[in-house]
């Protein structure tokens, strides 16, 4: 494999994902759709497939190691399907559900899934604090995600209604967001991101 492909199972590799060749090209697939689509559509500022598949995809795995041993996702914010996507294909028996309030993004997330055959996955275009949705899925969640959405200590208020006991909230930061996170964290972890650096991934586990 090279280009493309080459990048994403290199990347992949380094984050101890050993994917196959039908999950690989699912994820070549969606950059290049997600690629196309931001040509007329403005789903993401990153626009060009290789900083798509570092920025947004391989930045999405990093969280994989967190899931191997849960069962649903909730992608808060979702916008174009980072991190839920590119996590449901590294990890296919997740049940993920993307929550995205713009109407636009919603047609990218469906129009994908079906592209990509994917099963298991809900797109729910709503904002994360309407009442229907919190009560739909409260206290039902493995673990809620987000990669972009608010500070941290607001999406955490965001996603603790729907975590179950014992569940976990991830979200990854830049490690020039680090400060004042410590009250709330239970974990803090420097991540290295396959060729794109350095992030801070807060780990929050409900406890009550």
């Amino acid at each position: 494999m090279n280009g493309l492909e080459g990048l994403i199972s290199e990347g992949s590799k380094r984050l101890g994902l050993l994917l196959n060749k039908e999950q690989t090209r699912r994820l070549c697939l969606y950059v290049r759709e997600l690629a196309r689509w931001s040509k007329r559509i403005n789903l993401t500022a990153i626009r060009q497939e290789r900083e798509i598949a570092t920025e947004l995809v391989l930045h999405s795995l990093v969280l994989s190691g967190f899931l191997r041993d849960k069962h649903s996702l909730m992608d808060i914010g979702t916008g174009p399907g980072v991190p839920g996507l590119p996590l449901k294909i590294a990890l296919p028996p997740l049940r993920v559900v993307l929550v995205e309030s713009v109407e636009k993004k919603c047609h990218f997330l469906r129009h994908i899934i079906r592209t990509l055959g994917l099963k298991g996955v809900v797109v729910e275009p709503s904002r994360a604090e309407d009442p229907a949705l919190v009560e739909r899925y409260r206290g039902s969640i493995d673990c809620v995600v987000a990669r972009a959405l608010a500070g941290f200590r607001e999406f955490v208020e965001l996603a603790e209604p729907f975590v179950k006991k014992g569940g976990l909230i991830l979200n990854l930061r830049s490690p020039q967001e680090r400060e004042g996170l410590e009250g709330r964290a239970t974990e803090c972890h420097e991540m290295e991101v396959p060729l794109c650096g350095r992030r801070t991934l807060v780990v929050v586990k409900r406890v009550d």
